[in-house]
């Protein structure tokens, strides 16, 4: 199996750029609706209850986008099939037990050898 280290480097440094651009961007869109929020009411304050309903929606929305963000990097991040089939032969080989007979084993169904 090649040497998936090159892989692994570029997939985690893809992960934290992911996560440090779905954190900055709803974060200035915050800043940005909160300050349209206090531009409005200081031009409309009898609107307040009105403006303050729909802001906070909108933060909502936009929180929950940096959420989802997160999560799917996380899914990214932890769920890669070739890093975890090299880690994990890396803890079978240290055991002295056989990585290929295990799935084998596996995917005959079988517990016993």
């Amino acid at each position: 199996m090649p040497d998936l280290s090159f892989f692994a480097l570029v997939s985690t440094a893809a992960a934290i750029l992911g996560v440090a651009l779905g954190v900055m961007l709803p974060a200035v869109a915050m800043g940005r609706a909160i300050s349209s929020a206090l531009d409005a009411l200081s031009r409309q304050p009898e609107a307040e209850r009105a403006i303050m309903r729909t802001l906070f929606i909108g933060l909502a929305m936009i929180e929950s986008l940096a959420i989802y963000v997160l999560v799917i990097v996380l899914i990214v991040l932890f769920r890669n099939q070739l890093v975890y089939l090299r880690t994990r032969d890396y803890q079978f080989s240290g055991a002295g037990v056989d990585p290929q007979a295990l799935s084998i084993r596996a995917s005959a169904g079988g517990d016993s050898p």
